[in-house]
């Protein structure tokens, strides 16, 4: 016996919409042995396959929303922004 799922209220996205979602920034990524990385301390240098000038992806439960490009925050010196070049459409 099959049941279908009752509509979602009309009103449903607008409920959502205030959900709060974490954006991760993704620099790169590289794949280690564990004993590399039990051999990691501070000053390590960790290279990665990225350009330093490659975009960032942002990610949201892990997919790919956005990318976006590393600047200088509205606060000033030190303060870290990102500046979207890309939505993904969805």
């Amino acid at each position: 016996m099959s049941q279908t799922a009752a509509p979602a209220p009309a009103n449903l996205s607008a409920k959502l919409a205030d959900v709060p979602v974490t954006v991760s920034v993704l620099i790169g990524e590289k794949a280690v042995s564990l004993d590399e990385l039990s051999r990691w301390a501070p000053d390590t240098l960790v290279p990665l396959k990225e350009s330093a000038q490659a975009p960032l992806r942002l990610l949201v439960g892990g997919i790919e929303i956005a990318t976006a490009e590393l600047c200088e925050g509205e606060e000033g010196p030190g303060s870290l922004a990102i500046r979207i070049l890309d939505v993904t459409g969805g």
